[in-house]
């Protein structure tokens, strides 16, 4: 977020803040100096602060950040990409029921077998994947029966299996995985993702999600 205000100011104010600067760090504070007018611009928590120049010698309030610049989407709302997958753990065959918590947003893609119809996959905080397109949809939530997550960051491997407590023949599950070669954490890709419902063994919905950089 100092980042986007910093940029935001560069651009806006440019009278105040010329040329583009470094941002540097000083006990949990974020701050650019720019020379040319003597002005610190500085962040820390969600406020924004200014010294020097037209804002004198003493230390400005200038608001909370959010006056500013937009804060970025939060849980299931949240864009996934490739560089947030990336922060996930190494994993080979884990049963950890809570492999989630590193992927928590959505991705968007299309179905496999026509492409002009549209899919999305949503994790939220709690645990519940969603995977849904043109109206239907298969949600899969925490106590999960089984799941099975791996990954292998040097191959742009990542994939999770999952299933609900169910009483029927055919327990409801989601899988989601990258082929190989299909995605790569540094410049993003795809991924395959697959919906069965309650008491099927064939999958009603079968997606290509798209993963940005």
């Amino acid at each position: 977020m100092a980042d986007k205000l910093f940029a935001f100011a560069e651009s806006s104010h440019a009278e105040l803040f010329p040329n583009h600067q470094a941002t540097q760090s000083f006990d949990g504070w974020s701050y650019r100096y720019y020379p040319e007018t003597g002005i610190y611009l500085a962040v820390i928590g969600d406020g924004v602060y200014g010294l020097g120049g037209v804002f004198g010698t003493h230390v400005q309030s200038l608001g909370p950040i959010t006056q500013f610049v937009e804060a970025p989407a939060t849980g299931k709302d949240r864009p996934l990409t490739a560089s947030i997958l990336a922060q996930c753990p190494e994993a080979s065959a884990s049963s950890s029921p809570e492999f989630y918590k590193c992927m928590v947003g959505y991705l968007n893609g299309v179905q496999k077998f026509d492409s002009s119809k549209s899919c999305r996959l949503e994790i939220s905080e709690t645990g519940v994947v969603t995977l849904s397109s043109q109206g239907s949809s298969v949600a899969v939530a925490p106590a999960f029966a089984f799941s099975f997550y791996s990954k292998t960051g040097s191959a742009g491997l990542i994939a999770f299996t999952i299933k609900a407590q169910d009483t029927s023949a055919y327990a409801k599950k989601i899988e989601v995985s990258a082929a190989a070669f299909a995605l790569s954490f540094s410049s993003g890709g795809t991924l395959s993702a697959e919906a069965t419902p309650s008491g099927s063994n064939t999958a009603s919905i079968s997606c290509t999600l798209t993963v940005p950089k």
